[in-house]
This record gives C-alpha cells, sequence and structure tokens, in this order.
C-alpha cells in the first residue's frame, strides 16, 4: 500500500526495491532493471540509448548499451545513468544480478509450452516479430 506515501504521510517509500524483468522468448535470457537504494542494474542490450555516454545522440535503435555486460549506475551520484560503474563495483553487481534473477524466476516461472504455443511462435517468427494469425 503506497497511499500513505503518496499522500504525504509517509516522507519514504515503503518500497525498496523496484525491479522490471522481461523475457521475449523462451530461448533467450531475460532483460530488465533492478534498483536497490541508489543503485540500478541495467540487464540485458538497451536499445534507444542515446543517454548513455559513448553512445550518439540519435535515438535509433541501434543506438544499444549494456549488451555485453550489465551496467551499473549509482543514481544518486548520476541521475542521467551516463557513467556505467559496474567494473568498480563487481560485488554489488553480483548481489544485485542474484536478485534480479530471482524476480525473474518468480515472475516468469518456467512453464510447460502447448503445441498451440509453438505455432503461434513460429507464425510469429515467419511474420518477422508481427503477431498474425497462426491456425
Amino acid at each position: 500500500d503506497q497511499w500513505p506515501y503518496i499522500t504525504g504521510e509517509r516522507s519514504q517509500s515503503m518500497r525498496n526495491i523496484i525491479a522490471h524483468t522481461n523475457i521475449v522468448s523462451r530461448n533467450e535470457p531475460a532483460t530488465g532493471a533492478i534498483r536497490v537504494g541508489k543503485w540500478k542494474l541495467l540487464v540485458g542490450e538497451q536499445s534507444l540509448a542515446s543517454w548513455y555516454e559513448g553512445v550518439p545522440n540519435s535515438n535509433s535503435p541501434e543506438d544499444t548499451a549494456c549488451g555485453s555486460a550489465p551496467c551499473l549506475f549509482d543514481i544518486e551520484a548520476d541521475p542521467e545513468e551516463r557513467e556505467d560503474v559496474a567494473s568498480a563495483n563487481p560485488d554489488i553487481v553480483g548481489r544485485l544480478m542474484r536478485r534480479f534473477n530471482d524476480f525473474s524466476q518468480e515472475y516468469h516461472a518456467p512453464t510447460e509450452f502447448s503445441q498451440e504455443t509453438d505455432l503461434a511462435c513460429a507464425a510469429w517468427e515467419r511474420a518477422g516479430g508481427y503477431l498474425v494469425p497462426w491456425n
């Protein structure tokens, strides 16, 4: 219940972890982000990454960041998320990755896919990523 925070009865949110995980395909690892305190970890390739230092400011889908390894940001010191500090903080990256994976497994638990799902996925792939009728 975040209402006390929204209405100003509390000065801090009761939520101290924010996680977003996304699974595009059952054959791909989860992507997304997790924020704990001042740390934010981005997992997987981030497209339209013109915000990231070293990426041209073109807002092109080809402008990506964090594809080869997770990016870590100290969002108190760097609210625009321009300086990846993952290499200087491997222990924090490891801790946040474990939490991210735990959330991902909890919210995207492995399921048995039916033949119908396989047919739908095959049609989606044949159509170049568009959802089309499959039966």
